[in-house]
Parts: C-alpha cells; sequence; structure tokens
C-alpha cells in the first residue's frame, strides 16, 4: 500500500495539506546499436612507416562508411626487455588508434575485420576488441522517455483523484520533477563465429523514470 508523507500547514482561516510523492514508471527495450570498441597497434623502427601504415588504416576505414568515434594516433617510442643485457631497449616505434564503433547492423562488423586482417597479413598490424556490447541509441531513449512521461504524468493526476477524494479536499500539483535512470549491461558473453566475429547475447534494458511531485491540498 502506498505511503504518503504529509506536511500540515494552517494559516488563520483554512489548513493546507501538502502531499510529497514518488512515482516510478519503467520500460524494458531492446537494444538498436552494436558498440564495437577496437584498438589497432603497429610497430615499426621508422616514425614515419608507423605514421604511413596507419594513415592508410585509417582512410580505408574511412571508406567503410560506417559510424565511429575516434581515431587519433598516438606514437610513442617503443621499449622491450633484453635478457641479454637485461634492461629495455628502444626497438623502434609504436603506433596506436582506438575507434569506437556504432553498428546498427552487427553484420558490419565483419568488413571491419576482414579490413583489418588484410592490413594485418599486408604489414602485421596488430588489433584487440574490447567487449564489445549491445548499447541503446540516445534517439531511442529519448523517445522511450517520451512515452514514459505521458504514463507518469497518467499515474500523478489517478494520484490527485485518489488524494482528493481521500482527503476530500480540492488539490493541485504545486511541484513535478523527472529523473531518468538509463541501466545499461555493460558485459555480454561473447561468442565466436568460423569468422572470428564476435557475438554477444542481444538482451532488454531498463530505462526508468522517476517522478517527484507534491500536491497542495485546501
Amino acid at each position: 500500500m502506498k505511503k504518503f508523507i504529509l506536511f500540515l500547514l494552517f494559516s488563520t482561516s483554512f489548513a493546507k495539506t501538502i502531499i510529497s510523492d514518488t512515482i516510478t514508471v519503467k520500460s524494458y527495450v531492446n537494444p538498436d546499436i552494436y558498440f564495437l570498441p577496437i584498438k589497432v597497434s603497429y610497430i615499426s623502427q621508422s616514425e614515419e612507416n608507423v605514421l604511413d601504415v596507419l594513415g592508410k588504416l585509417d582512410k580505408s576505414i574511412r571508406t567503410l562508411k560506417l559510424k565511429y568515434k575516434g581515431g587519433n594516433f598516438y606514437i610513442r617510442e617503443y621499449k622491450d626487455y633484453d635478457p641479454n643485457l637485461k634492461k629495455y631497449v628502444s626497438k623502434g616505434f609504436i603506433g596506436e588508434i582506438i575507434y569506437n564503433f556504432y553498428l546498427k547492423n552487427i553484420e558490419n562488423q565483419n568488413r571491419i575485420f576482414n579490413l583489418l586482417n588484410r592490413f594485418s597479413k599486408l604489414y602485421n598490424i596488430k588489433y584487440i576488441v574490447y567487449n564489445p556490447h549491445y548499447i541503446i541509441s540516445n534517439q531511442k531513449q529519448n523517445e522511450v522517455l517520451e512515452k514514459l512521461k505521458y504514463k507518469a504524468i497518467n499515474k500523478i493526476i489517478f494520484e490527485k483523484r485518489k488524494i482528493e477524494k481521500l482527503l476530500n479536499k480540492s488539490c493541485e500539483i504545486s511541484y513535478i520533477s523527472f529523473n531518468s535512470i538509463y541501466i545499461p549491461i555493460f558485459r555480454s558473453q561473447i561468442k565466436f563465429s568460423k569468422s572470428l566475429a564476435p557475438e554477444p547475447a542481444k538482451s532488454s534494458k531498463e530505462i526508468s523514470l522517476k517522478v517527484k511531485v507534491k500536491f497542495e491540498c485546501k
């Protein structure tokens, strides 16, 4: 049974009742974006060669016409441990690029991996895939939140009528505040197909809307 916190304010002519309440509405939504983070690295004796190879890769990535963030180059001296000298010695330069892909169709990841594998054979680049998973796009989140707002408002109106009937008073909404909560699931069980492309499990995610409301009843 719902509990109400009652604050009674009295004036010389009438008593005003203020009721604070919190209402939560939620929805479970199927994600619409496949998030694929990849780090690419390449080692060479020449800094110019590192720039050249990573530049060619980046240009090829752009031709895929897939949405991503990142793509900046990070180049530094590469050192490795020499057991004979018993110390770290310079082995040239290492360059790294991080790509965060946002794919509407998971099948597009095969185009990315085909490209990376081709560069791996040509130039011996290395790449690592970091925990790919499904997410809900901002557009879909906003659409769901708009529907939840209408649902919350209907519940508030229903609550207002219940309070009016209970107190035998006329009530108005004096305060309302929306606070949305999106609960993503970042860890997924990864399966590998014959092409070694990751296939994380796709599961619904919760979006909830918490509404704080105050009623003034006279």
